[in-house]
């Protein structure tokens, strides 16, 4: 099971609701100030789910998911991302970058509705991401794995023992 989490916050409205057309515009604001936070992204884009509502993928990591945000009616913004193809590093970056747009933004993050199974987002303790990240890592690699951090249908060429994002590694390794 993939290290992930997900955190609401609350933008804070002049009006009750927001349009579908205020929401995707607002998302395209948050794709230009992440585009502006350096060289760490390589994509923020717009896209529509199958209700046509407007959602911002950012891939801050070539084995990583796109981290998801959305924003609904009632100024609800969610984030979703999966770390632990990218590693403990790329976790607890995530979690302050996401600090850092809500105060560039001026929004709140609820700590009730934050699920971070690394406490981190919460906490910012280094040390509990590195054991989370350390007992997801004995676990994958428990039964002889053939894959750690990537997806089923991933592979090198020669093929390893054991597949990682860093490359084939051998059986003593995991």
């Amino acid at each position: 099971m993939p290290i992930s989490f997900s955190i609401t916050g609350q933008l804070h409205l002049s009006n009750d609701r927001l349009s579908r057309n205020e929401a995707r515009d607002w998302l395209a604001r948050v794709a230009l100030w992440f585009e502006s936070v350096g060289d760490v992204v390589l994509d923020a884009r717009l896209v529509r789910d199958s209700e046509e509502k407007p959602a911002l993928l950012v891939e801050l990591h070539s084995v990583s998911p796109p981290v998801e945000i959305r924003l609904g009616g009632s100024g609800r913004v969610r984030v979703a991302a999966v770390t632990t193809p990218a590693g403990p590093g790329y976790h607890q970056y995530l979690c302050d970058l996401l600090h850092q747009l809500s105060i560039d933004h001026k929004f709140s993050w609820l700590p009730d509705d934050c699920s971070d199974p690394t406490g981190y987002f919460l906490t910012r303790e280094r040390p509990a991401v590195e054991r989370q990240f350390l007992r997801w890592l004995a676990t994958a690699c428990a039964d002889q794995p053939r894959a750690v951090g990537l997806p089923a249908e991933h592979g090198y060429t020669p093929v390893g023992e054991v597949l990682t994002p860093f490359g084939p590694r051998s059986h003593q390794w995991a």
